[in-house]
């Protein structure tokens, strides 16, 4: 698992998937049909896909390595593929994503999952790409984005938005809710936190090592461990006041962006 945890991966693969086939041009075509006027929010998630990559993320195929595999991503108008490759002490495991639905393959043979196994599997690969190219996808319509003012993280001013899906991005149990800070100058994504399904507490993630791959911001993630699922809304001043506890970081590597890239047949 990579950026997020398995119950939190289950508990909104469902809308992950769904906000997965949702095209830049739907989204185009549906603020056309609309005609409604970008909130304050909305504003905010499009200066900061523009700051992290904007148009270079479409018609392009990028890739990184992450905790142990190999993700693979491309997308050209209304189709997608993602990827992951693992090769491990002889296991050789390629799990694919695309509109079609999830395949996998284990040394070369293709696996038979159940429905159940490739709605978890499928979740996995797309949560780990999702959250790893933040914040391009915060703009899909099927999220709704709500300014909740400003914060001083760090020394610096963030404009901080809570996000989720319009299901409530998540399934029976538990919610998932997601809070998002973005510099007030650059508009650069710094902090994220999220509660996690049935109960089992929040995380927040501080970006390090911020770096520019062909035109396309990528970031590591140091993750802190909050007290208890109420604590959401609170994380911020207890991460100022030193009161999360860190549990680990994700490193993304071995980076790379093509541009202009073609599905082959």
């Amino acid at each position: 698992m990579a950026f997020f945890d398995k119950a939190l991966v289950r508990a909104c693969a469902c809308s992950l998937l769904a906000a997965a086939c949702t095209t830049h041009s739907d989204r185009e075509g549906a603020g056309t049909q609309d005609a409604l006027p970008r909130s304050q929010a909305e504003r905010i998630i499009d200066a900061s896909i523009a700051f992290h990559g904007g148009d270079l993320y479409n018609d392009a195929e990028l890739g990184f390595d992450l905790d142990g595999q190999s993700y693979r991503v491309a997308r050209v108008d209304d189709s997608y593929r993602y990827t992951a490759h693992d090769k491990n002490a002889g296991r050789e495991v390629y799990r694919e994503l695309n509109n079609l639905g999830y395949f996998e393959h284990l040394n070369g043979k293709m696996l038979e999952l159940s429905a159940e196994d490739s709605s978890s599997q499928a979740g996995d690969i797309h949560a780990s790409v999702y959250f790893a190219l933040l914040p391009f996808s915060l703009d899909d319509p099927q999220l709704q984005a709500e300014y909740l003012g400003e914060d001083s993280l760090d020394g610096r001013a963030y404009h901080r938005l809570g996000i989720r899906n319009e299901d409530g991005f998540g399934l029976q149990e538990g919610l998932a809710e997601f809070l998002y800070w973005f510099d007030t100058e650059s508009f650069r994504l710094d902090y994220l936190a999220h509660s996690l399904a049935a109960k089992e507490g929040t995380r927040f993630r501080k970006a390090l090592n911020s770096r520019r791959v062909n035109g396309i911001v990528f970031q590591d993630y140091e993750v802190f461990r909050g007290p208890g699922i109420d604590s959401l809304h609170m994380i911020a001043e207890l991460y100022a006041s030193d009161r999360l506890l860190s549990i680990s970081r994700k490193t993304l590597s071995g980076i790379f962006v093509k541009a202009q890239y073609e599905f082959k047949e």
